[in-house]
């Protein structure tokens, strides 16, 4: 079910400087009644973030700003920004095979010429080949399964490379890769490299059985955390005057990769058609790009307005809440 959890942890460390726009209030407001519209649909918060100062910020009804907040797919770039932090410590190359960083017990004693061709680029990028997602509903039902094992015997539907293809099979993966060349569980290595830098100290992320953090989902944080992270892509990597993540990283990861509309369409691309770099989707315009979970968890980063835009959902319509940060706050940035 989604609902927004109560946060156990303690405030933040650091908090993002306040200074409310009222005469952009009207506006903003309009996202909330757009989302709420929709049947069965609730925008559970939005704060908006420009020139480094929050101003605007609103929480739906029940909802408060230390609530820790399901992330869903929103969870996959965070992975990928792991992966940039393992990748500027030296520890992953983007061209390396995926059976390379994994240990020998762990691989099949047969594997087919797919899996062998696999990279770490290809898992970025959506483009492993694999068939389908059969993960995710075991996880989360906390079924007791060889994870990493199901996925080396699982058929593949294209050849590495050729065909993007969203799942939660490439981020899981990637999430193996990076806890095992770091030799820390994901979030241990995520929480020395960002969240401690940043100041967040609030949030929590699922494991599976096998004790590896699911990478594709099952992050939850606050709004103002989603927004401090979507932040830092913004400002290139560098945080408080320290160059936390490389800017050659982020530029690589915050462009198109792989396609998911075909290059002879005539189709105008949407936001969900617009390309895809690691582990986070580019938006219709040009440059913006986006953190993306399911039933609408967004951080929105705005390189020509200075901005970023968070917000967490349950919406059954997600067209309606872009078209909504469309109209009502792109343009009055």
């Amino acid at each position: 079910m989604l609902v927004a959890i109560m946060a156990t942890a303690c405030q933040q460390k650091q908090t993002l400087p306040r200074q409310f726009n009222v005469s952009l209030e009207p506006h903003f407001d309009s996202v909330f009644l757009d989302v709420n519209g929709v049947t069965a649909s609730d925008l559970h918060s939005l704060m908006v973030v420009q020139d480094g100062k929050v101003i605007y910020e609103k929480y739906g009804v029940g909802c408060r700003p230390d609530d820790l907040h399901i992330m869903w797919s929103a969870t996959k770039t965070f992975t990928a920004l792991a992966a940039g932090f393992a990748w500027q410590d030296s520890l992953l190359d983007l061209n390396a095979r995926l059976i390379d960083y994994l240990d020998p017990e762990q691989l099949p004693d047969s594997m087919s010429a797919e899996l062998q061709q696999v990279t770490i680029y290809h898992l970025l990028t959506m483009a492993s080949g694999w068939e389908a997602d059969m993960i995710t509903n075991r996880i989360r039902g906390h079924e007791q399964f060889n994870t990493i094992q199901e996925i080396l015997h699982h058929p593949f539907r294209d050849v590495p490379g050729h065909q993007w293809r969203y799942n939660n099979i490439d981020s899981y993966m990637l999430g193996v890769a990076i806890a095992q060349v770091t030799g820390m569980p994901m979030e241990d290595y995520l929480n020395q490299k960002l969240f401690t830098p940043l100041g967040i100290d609030d949030y929590y992320y699922q494991k599976d059985s096998e004790g590896y953090n699911t990478a594709a989902f099952g992050l939850y944080l606050t709004t103002e955390s989603l927004a401090k992270v979507g932040m830092l892509m913004l400002q290139k990597g560098e945080w408080q005057g320290k160059q936390l993540l490389s800017e050659e990283w982020l530029s690589m990861a915050m462009q198109p990769h792989t396609w998911q509309l075909r290059p002879d369409t005539t189709q105008t691309p949407t936001d969900w058609q617009s390309g895809y770099g690691f582990q986070m989707w580019m938006c219709r315009q040009s440059g913006v790009v986006r953190m993306d979970g399911q039933w609408g968890q967004y951080a929105i980063i705005v390189p020509d307005k200075n901005a970023v835009v968070a917000m967490t959902t349950i919406c059954t319509d997600r067209n309606v809440q872009m078209e909504a940060f469309w109209k009502y706050i792109y343009p009055n940035l």
